[in-house]
């Protein structure tokens, strides 16, 4: 049975502002390259190439300019 792990990125004026609920500039470390005031866009293309596969996304806080990504991979 493939078990899984899953991440929520959240996007705001297409700039990632959290990931799994934890703010963006929280990072002390790098979380899959350095997610702090970098474009959506380029962020999922980075997390595709490190495996994450997008499965949902939808509006976030009811507004046109925020979007939740969620994405998932298989734990090895």
């Amino acid at each position: 049975m493939t078990k899984w792990e899953y991440l929520v990125v959240v996007g705001v004026n297409s700039k990632v502002v959290s990931i799994n609920g934890k703010l963006a500039s929280d990072f002390k470390v790098p979380f899959i390259g350095d997610p702090q005031g970098r474009n959506v866009f380029e962020y999922i293309n980075l997390l595709g190439q490190e495996g994450w596969e997008l499965v949902g996304y939808t509006n976030y806080g009811g507004t046109s300019t925020s979007a939740a990504y969620c994405f998932k991979r298989s734990l090895l």
